[in-house]
């Protein structure tokens, strides 16, 4: 009978995954971090291949420490990170050549300034 449910939260710094039971019991949970990568100062960038290796990892670890088959599972409930832009072929793939811009991304602080945008003042630019 499929009694349990997946729990998935792809967070900023990395995935955490729950198994629970129908009666919201917590049977096992197991987290992978990935890097947010900043090639220049001011920059917050993912790979989305680094949120599906996460994925992955987590749900076969919580399925190999519970002892739970997969085909038990009912369901699965994702939570997801905000504002990121993945890209995204004709066919639906990532585009590899362009990692996702991340919330903290300050590269087009300038450019809203010069524009007359109205920003939080944490987004001000230094200098």
């Amino acid at each position: 009978m499929k009694e349990y449910l997946l729990g998935i939260d792809l967070g900023t710094s990395g995935t955490k995954t729950v198994l629970f039971r129908s009666d919201g019991t917590a049977m096992a949970a197991h987290t992978v971090e990935y890097p947010l990568y900043q090639p220049q100062n001011g920059w917050a960038e993912q790979e989305p291949s680094d949120w599906w290796r996460a994925v992955r990892e987590t749900v076969q670890a919580v399925l190999h420490k519970s002892g739970v088959a997969a085909a038990d599972v009912a369901g699965v409930g994702i939570s997801g990170q905000m504002h990121g832009l993945v890209m995204l072929d004709e066919r639906g793939e990532v585009l590899p050549q362009h990692p996702v811009v991340r919330r903290p991304h300050r590269r087009g602080v300038p450019r809203a300034h010069y524009r007359g945008y109205v920003l939080h003042p944490q987004a001000r630019p230094h200098g």
